[in-house]
Formats: structure tokens, C-alpha cells, sequence
């Protein structure tokens, strides 16, 4: 009879125990269901969201921007423009002297959404994001600038001595140099223009051959300021690969 009690008692509890094992793992399975739920909802909100903001970012980028250089922390030279394919030196929208020094103020400040003013996107370059450029030709001038030569004229403030700077060429007669000078006089009006010419091409030709890549980088290295600021561009290199192929063109 003990016996029997006993072996009643072992079923009892096994399925006394088999119950509340049956709670435990039904509760973490609901635990286990509720976190992926979450993390489901989670990425749903953040692919939206940086769909939205990828989305504003290239419409940013392919409206009316305003690109800006400096050097040793002084804004040197600025542009207003939208396609840059359309943008000549003759019709290039450039800042002048009073509005550099306007942008550079702020600029100190960190006033940027007052710099960007009525333009969809601002990026204000450091010179050195331009680092490894080999040189840059002024076509129909047969001109040929080295990038060290850029960095001397983005600090020269007189207009002839910058075309100085640009005829180094030890090959040239002086006579060939000042009927040069005449060509480039034509084309830039004062320094401001000449220093606007040299970011349009420095820029064009960066972002032609890596895309939106270009600024991704550069912004992570902290060459780069943009305004107004973007989440993908902070998250673009750890992105999935479609992400980037959007945003990037597939180029880098």
C-alpha cells in the first residue's frame, strides 16, 4: 500500500512538473515570438525610414547645392549650382568676395543651416578631401594645374598672381605666358571666380568617377560638412548591399 502511494505521489509530481515545464517554455516561446516580432517591426521602421531619408538625400544632392572649399579652416571658394554638366566658367553662379567672407563667419560659428540659405544641400569641403588628385586641365587655355598648385591659388587673394601660379610651365616665353593671362582674364573675372573654377572641376570630376561614394567618404573622415544632415550618409558603409547600390550607383 505504501508502495502504491508512493508511486502515486512520483506520477503526481512528474506531471505536476511536466506542467509548469510546459508554462515555462510556453512563456519563453512567447518571449522568444514577442523579441523577433519586435525586431521585425524594428527593421520595418528603420528601412522606411531610411528609405525616406535616402530618398531626400538624393533629390538633396541632385537640386540646388551649394559647395564650398576651404583652406587651413577659411572658406576659400563657392558655388551655387544644380547640374554641374550644364555649368560653365562663363555662367557658373559663384560667391564673391563679400559673400565668402559672410559664409566664413558663419562657417566659424557653425552656423550652417544660415550658410546653406535657400539651397536644397550645402557641403563644405576641406581642401585635402581633394587629396590625390593628379592635376586638372583648363582645355581651352592648354593649361594643365597640379593639385599643389590648386592649394597656392586657393590662398593667393591677387587675381594675376594666381594666373602666375598657373603658368609654371618653365617651357612658356613670357610672351606666351602674358597671351595666356589674356585668355584666362577673359574667362575669370576676379579670384573668387578663378577659385569657384577650380572647386567646380576638383569636384566634378571626383564625384564623376566615384559617385555619391565621394562624399561618403569624406564625411567619415571628417573632410567633409553637410547641411542639412543625413542618416544615411552616417550609415551608408555598413549597409546591405542594395542599400548601397541605391544610394551609390553601385560605384565606390
Amino acid at each position: 500500500m505504501a508502495l502504491e502511494l508512493w508511486f502515486l505521489l512520483v506520477i503526481v509530481l512528474l506531471l505536476i512538473g511536466f506542467v509548469v515545464l510546459l508554462k515555462v517554455l510556453r512563456s519563453a516561446v512567447t518571449a522568444v515570438l514577442g523579441m523577433l516580432g519586435l525586431a521585425i517591426i524594428l527593421f520595418l521602421v528603420f528601412s522606411i525610414v531610411l528609405y525616406v531619408d535616402g530618398s531626400r538625400l538624393k533629390d538633396a544632392f541632385e537640386g540646388d547645392k551649394l559647395l564650398l572649399l576651404t583652406k587651413d579652416g577659411v572658406v576659400r571658394a563657392g558655388i551655387r549650382v544644380n547640374d554641374l554638366k550644364s555649368v560653365t566658367t562663363r555662367n557658373m553662379d559663384y560667391l564673391d568676395a563679400e559673400e565668402l567672407s559672410s559664409a566664413n563667419k558663419l562657417f566659424t560659428d557653425e552656423k550652417y543651416k544660415d550658410m546653406r540659405g535657400e539651397q536644397d544641400f550645402m557641403m563644405v569641403f576641406r581642401y585635402k578631401a581633394f587629396n590625390g588628385t593628379t592635376g586638372m586641365e583648363l582645355e581651352e587655355h592648354g593649361i594643365t594645374i597640379s593639385y599643389e598648385e590648386i592649394g597656392l591659388v586657393l590662398e593667393e587673394d591677387d587675381l594675376y598672381d594666381a594666373f602666375m601660379i598657373i603658368m609654371s610651365d618653365e617651357r612658356l616665353t613670357s610672351s606666351e605666358k602674358e597671351q595666356k593671362i589674356m585668355g584666362l582674364e577673359q574667362d575669370y573675372e576676379s579670384i573668387e571666380a578663378l577659385r569657384a573654377a577650380l572647386l567646380m572641376f576638383l569636384f566634378g570630376d571626383r564625384v564623376r568617377d566615384e559617385g555619391l561614394g565621394f562624399i561618403v567618404d569624406n564625411y567619415r573622415s571628417e573632410n567633409l560638412v553637410v547641411h542639412p544632415d543625413f542618416i544615411t550618409i552616417r550609415l551608408l558603409d555598413n549597409l546591405p548591399g542594395f542599400f548601397k547600390n541605391r544610394f551609390l550607383g553601385g560605384e565606390k
